[in-house]
């Protein structure tokens, strides 16, 4: 640790080359009468959590069981700080899961996010996180999978035991999509409850609605921001948001305006 704090990278090779029990038994011993730094300052479980999380990373193209690992104890590390860490904690947990989802790891950034949401509860920032994420998890391409499945038949007496045809996948994927944005919704409009005036969290959480097939809901926080947004991106967003909700209906010369 104190070589990462000077900014030696190899100490990442270091710690990689400890088995689990071994890590696991320093973490539980640290804080207690026989750790030599029992009393953390700020900036050593700042560094600490840092150096797990690239550790993490580092072994995230080699599957998700090393990175859950490593990410695991930063976050046992993070927790030495209690709520003095607050915001310090806030911003690792979205900057991880931003990572994780500049990557197409969104399952695992929802695991993160799940977590954030234990440690660090009814944080506006965290909720928006989590909405978002939502949100891309429905309409995320890759996610539009058909899968193929078999199911058993009636058996035709006398005669074998027969498959039905392939049950495709979209009745899955809509599904899938529905409790995806059903939880959007749910996460952003609590960030919104917690921070009423975040043109971001009104902008997806008007979006989300509209995905949901509400479109009165969503539109009565998409038309202020088209109007009048203080970030000219997001009114940008909000109109075209808008024009496809139109779009979807039909109504192409409402949404050409």
């Amino acid at each position: 640790l104190e070589k990462y704090r000077v900014g030696d990278d190899r100490s990442i090779d270091q710690l990689l080359e400890w088995d689990r029990k071994r890590l696991l038994k320093v973490i539980a011993a640290a804080q207690t009468p026989i750790d030599p730094f029992q009393h953390w300052p700020e900036a050593r479980i700042k560094a600490a959590v840092m150096l797990h999380t690239d550790a993490a990373l580092r072994l995230l193209p080699l599957g998700t069981d090393g990175f859950s690992f490593q990410n695991e104890v930063a976050t046992r590390v993070l927790q030495f700080g209690g709520d003095g860490l607050r915001s310090f904690a806030r911003s690792w947990y979205t900057a991880v899961s931003r990572s994780l989802r500049d990557r197409a790891q969104l399952f695992l950034a929802e695991a993160v996010l799940e977590r954030a949401r234990r440690n660090v509860p009814d944080d506006a920032g965290i909720l928006y996180e989590s909405g978002a994420l939502q949100e891309q998890i429905a309409t995320y391409s890759a996610f539009i999978t058909v899968t193929v499945t078999e199911v058993p038949r009636s058996r035709i007496p006398g005669g074998p035991l027969q498959t039905s045809d392939s049950v495709a996948g979209p009745a899955v994927y809509r599904q899938e999509q529905r409790r995806a944005l059903d939880a959007a919704a749910r996460w952003l409009g609590q960030s919104l409850k917690a921070e009423p005036t975040s043109e971001l969290a009104q902008l997806h959480f008007g979006r989300v609605q509209v995905l949901r097939g509400h479109d009165a809901e969503g539109a009565r926080f998409l038309r202020p921001l088209a109007d009048s947004a203080a970030d000219p991106d997001i009114s940008y967003l909000a109109t075209m948001f808008l024009a496809a909700m139109q779009q979807r209906h039909g109504r192409l010369a409402d949404a050409e305006t």
